[in-house]
């Protein structure tokens, strides 16, 4: 990043933030910007979008920097002119100070990851997010007891979120802007909840997506839950239905932009048969494949509400040892594309071996589209798989409730026996109707492409950005600092914000793709 431009981007920024913010001294409220975010380029369109939502509902804005935030960060946050900037770093040292006695008599009780993922304060699950914190930081697949760092770590964030939350108690916070709704962010996403404080979470920047909640009906589900109107009006238009068939057929070539879809679809990898599968795994040529989907292990598994078990590598092991049972299935399992980037490759291969079952993961080099065609039913605790397998007709069952949970198109069962009682029925699980072919289709084009607005609309630049993907940090500073000279940009982005708080859908929507059809 070239200094001197990150100057004049400063100085842009300076210079227009404050002319918005003339003439309204006198705001209504205060909405909570949690920004504990080290990356300049997210950092700044998080900030972009939170003076959005700020003009559009007149009210001041109070951002939560990072620990680690200093000097050009620090400056970036201050150049949008928010009311106040509170260091993360001052609310852990005060939520310490003010509450050391219950928090090391909490941190010496908790003695296991079982006991964590179960710790609520005041009805709030925030021990969930706590675990999952731990497992990110440590680079961890699931915690048995917890050794000293990780009780240090269930003190520093049991710190912040007494300081938050009596933070929150004492202001007149009337809206939060929360990127993430897990790890530590996850604990204020569970106070908002609560206390029904309206909020826009889950912003992702990979594709600009974002959730709106405004009631306690709202809270309960996924942040990528879609707007049920949307999904009908695709089911209903000819028209629109054909851009899903086209999206679906763009996705699976590999062609999207995504560090997930880039490495399960890409063209590089090999296509396999079923026979192909059969030979290889050694399995039985009249027995259905059932395919087990691994997930991240440290990528928040409690992101999904309603997860079934303790973390990710739980949900596997038990998922292994139950289909083993069925005689009347064969399994396999396969590597999450994207585990290199979160330095787990080959984890899952370890983590089974140890039970016996290292034999039946699958080649990683497998392109992902080619199991369509050799797979009879999948599992997952609900990645994006369990929307992909079902617009071929294969049925799913899953162990959380993802964005998709409601539909029909997958198996949903609320307990962990009402899930094992479905392994040892899923050699009955039968090639799903058109119909619901139709509606997976439609509820992954709604989710994975209607939901995604491209940032060049909304004035945050012309480049992709995705986990693996270069960036042009440079390139981006001198757009900002154009659209800080002509403002049509911030114009846009201000539109967006306006549809989708005074809207009646939950979701950042591209509403381009559905008119004229």
């Amino acid at each position: 990043m070239n200094s001197d431009i990150f100057r004049k981007f400063i100085d842009s920024n300076k210079s227009f933030f404050l002319k918005k913010r003339e003439g309204r001294d006198n705001r209504r409220g205060k909405i909570l910007v949690d920004l504990q975010i080290t990356d300049v380029f997210i950092a700044s369109s998080i900030m972009q979008m939170s003076l959005a939502v700020s003009d559009v509902l007149d009210r001041d804005i109070i951002v939560i920097s990072a620990m680690r935030a200093k000097g050009d960060l620090i400056e970036l946050i201050k150049s949008y002119n928010p009311m106040k900037v509170i260091s993360a770093k001052f609310l852990i040292a005060s939520g310490f100070l003010f509450n050391i006695a219950k928090i090391i008599k909490l941190a010496m009780n908790i003695n296991t990851g079982d006991d964590l993922v179960s710790l609520k304060i005041q009805d709030m699950p925030i021990g969930m997010h706590i675990y999952d914190l731990i497992l990110r930081r440590m680079g961890l697949s699931s915690i048995d007891k917890l050794s000293l760092q990780q009780r240090v770590y269930l003190v520093v964030e049991l710190s912040f979120f007494y300081s938050i939350l009596g933070y929150i108690n004492r202001h007149n916070i009337s809206y939060a802007i929360l990127p993430d709704n897990v790890y530590r962010q996850g604990l204020i996403f569970e106070i908002v909840k609560k206390k029904v404080i309206p909020s826009i979470s889950a912003i992702d920047i990979n594709g600009m997506s974002m959730h709106k909640y405004t009631s306690a009906e709202d809270y309960i589900q996924h942040c990528r839950t879609p707007d049920m109107d949307i999904v009908v009006k695709i089911m209903n238009t000819p028209g629109l239905y054909s851009d899903a068939n086209k999206y679906l057929l763009y996705r699976t070539s590999g062609q999207e932009q995504q560090h997930d879809i880039v490495r399960a679809y890409s063209k590089e990898k090999m296509e396999i048969h079923r026979t192909d599968l059969i030979n290889t795994y050694n399995l039985h040529p009249d027995k259905k494949i059932v395919l087990v989907m691994a997930h991240v292990f440290s990528d928040a598994p409690h992101a999904y509400p309603g997860m079934l078990f303790k973390d990710y590598e739980d949900w596997l092991i038990k998922t292994c040892i139950r289909l083993s049972q069925n005689q009347n299935v064969n399994f396999l399992v396969k590597e999450h594309p994207s585990a290199s980037l979160y330095k787990e490759d080959g984890l899952v291969d370890i983590i089974l071996g140890k039970h016996g079952f290292k034999n039946k993961v699958i080649a990683k080099n497998i392109n992902t589209k080619s199991l369509f065609g050799a797979i009879d039913v999948i599992v997952t605790c609900g990645g994006t798989a369990g929307m992909e397998f079902p617009c071929f007709g294969i049925p799913v069952l899953v162990a959380a409730k993802p964005p998709y949970a409601s539909f029909t198109f997958i198996s949903r069962p609320d307990t962990e026996s009402e899930y094992y009682e479905e392994i040892d029925k899923i050699h009955l699980y039968e090639r799903l109707s058109d119909k619901d072919i139709k509606l997976a289709r439609v509820v992954l084009y709604t989710i994975q492409n209607l939901m995604k607005v491209k940032k060049n609309q909304i004035g945050l630049g012309s480049q992709e950005f995705f986990m693996g993907c270069e960036f042009d940090m440079n390139l981006f500073l001198k757009e900002m600092i154009q659209d800080c000279i002509d403002g049509s940009g911030y114009d846009n982005l201000i539109e967006s914000i306006e549809l989708l708080i005074d809207g009646n859908h939950k979701n950042l929507i591209d509403y381009q793709k559905l008119i004229n059809q």
